[in-house]
């Protein structure tokens, strides 16, 4: 046992077998860095996931008890006023946004003058995940996906919101089936069209290529509810046939193309009954 206690590589196995700390804790811990842990007062366990602005922990809110997602803005964009600026607006979206099918935050703080938002933990997989994972989904589950995200986006727009970057990423579903709508960074409120301006540049397309709708991508500023309904259209495309609309296109290629081929010209056509009508409907939604 003291070989154990001596070597630290065994000690920090032995303390995650122990349920005593995380694989996460302990790598920070054996790399030497004792700082960390926690942001205000949730304990950080693991890394869900990074993006251009931040990364998302697993974390433990103390208070209350439960596993949420931390969102914390990366080091290199501290220092930028107008990504600091893009993160409060995303933490004021998701705050007034209660719906089934939107992932709840529970808290927006400043832990040592560093931005977070502390967000409801999904525990499933992305819609993207599932792809890569299960392959194309049945037309009736993608079709019910598509209707609880939908739902999430009814709400979002009732309440002048618009997401505008609905793409399989940003689609989580629970264990229970459950689709919630996640990453409202780029969200911006209609009745505050000035504002959010000013945090879009003349050079700036918000979205994701693969799902935009082409009137965003002509000018992001310009993006309204029919952009969202779009590009949920285009997820529902990629659903049903786990393929993307111009997957051996380069990015430039793939705007020309959204913006001058019909909608419909790339629907499979050997599609099983009932689901002869699925490209329609995805077309239907893809007229933006």
């Amino acid at each position: 046992m003291r070989k154990k206690l001596d070597d630290p590589n065994r000690l920090a196995k032995l303390l995650i077998r122990s349920d005593l700390i995380t694989p996460y804790q302990a790598k920070h811990l054996l790399a030497g860095r004792m700082f960390g842990f926690y942001f205000g007062k949730c304990k950080i366990l693991d890394v869900l996931g990074r993006s251009g602005m931040g990364t998302v922990y697993l974390a433990e809110q103390i208070t209350m008890r439960r596993l949420v997602a931390v969102k914390v803005v990366r080091r290199v964009m501290r220092s930028r006023s107008e990504t600091l600026a893009r993160f409060t607006q995303e933490a004021c979206a998701v705050a007034s946004l209660k719906h089934p099918n939107i992932v709840q935050a529970y808290d927006f703080d400043q832990a040592n003058g560093i931005p977070y938002i502390v967000m409801e933990h999904v525990e499933g997989m992305s819609v993207d995940q599932q792809g890569e994972q299960l392959g194309p989904l049945h037309y009736t589950q993608a079709a019910e996906y598509v209707r609880q995200a939908a739902a999430g986006l009814q709400h979002a727009h009732k309440n002048r919101f618009v997401h505008r970057d609905i793409k399989p990423e940003n689609l989580l579903v629970d264990i229970g089936g459950t689709v919630k709508l996640m990453d409202l960074r780029l969200c911006s409120s209609l009745c505050e069209e000035n504002e959010s301006d000013k945090l879009t540049s003349d050079s700036d397309r918000v979205g994701t290529v693969d799902y935009i709708a082409p009137k965003q991508a002509l000018n992001s500023k310009t993006a309204d509810i029919r952009a969202d309904i779009y590009s949920l259209g285009a997820v529902f495309y990629f659903m049903w046939t786990g393929r993307i609309l111009y997957p051996d296109s380069s990015t430039s290629q793939k705007l020309i193309y959204q913006q001058t081929i019909p909608s419909n010209s790339p629907m499979p056509r050997n599609s099983p009954n009932p689901a002869q009508q699925m490209p329609s409907l995805a077309s239907s939604a893809m007229i933006a």
